[in-house]
């Protein structure tokens, strides 16, 4: 028994484990399939500050309209009117809050779905490359060039995944 113990160590120290390192965050930026990403993402997030800031402009206007009847206006209808203006406004804050969360879950979502992608192309790369590790560079501290994978995994993902849609 002891003697398998020790053959099975000796095994396994000879055995040459091959490292490599990988930039995901290099990969999400820079891949097609990342900046198709971010590109969508960008779209939303423009479209929905133009609708926010139109809100807002209208909301400032009846503020302002309300601050000029003032006067004019009985306290109780004052009153009234402020609170609806509050209500206005309060919508306001939770439909930009909720939009805030839904362009955060699809960017989520199309991460993980973009890793999803290349964790079968990284699978395939680490076989032909007889890779035993890929480790992603923001855990590496210090790493010769010759390991970096990232170039060489970015040309094979730009081949098979050019764009992926948000969900």
């Amino acid at each position: 028994l002891f003697i398998i113990f020790l053959l099975g160590f000796s095994l396994n120290a000879n055995s040459e484990e091959k490292i490599a390192i990988l930039n995901m965050e290099f990969l999400m930026e820079k891949s097609l399939a990342g900046k198709s990403i971010k590109k969508q993402l960008e779209d939303i997030r423009k479209k929905d500050i133009e609708i926010f800031k139109k809100k807002e402009t209208q909301i400032k206007e009846e503020d302002k309209k309300l601050i000029a009847q003032k006067n004019v206006l009985s306290a109780e209808d004052f009153k009234k009117k402020i609170n609806e203006l509050r209500e206005k406004f309060r919508k306001y804050n939770n439909e930009k809050l909720e939009k805030m969360n839904l362009l955060n879950n699809k960017k989520n979502s199309s991460i993980k779905t973009l890793i999803k992608e290349i964790n079968p192309i990284l699978k395939e790369f680490a076989n032909v490359n007889k890779i035993t590790i890929i480790i992603d560079k923001r855990y590496a501290i210090l790493v010769k060039n010759e390991l970096d994978i990232t170039e060489d995994v970015l040309k094979i993902l730009d081949k098979k995944i050019k764009k992926i849609n948000l969900k």
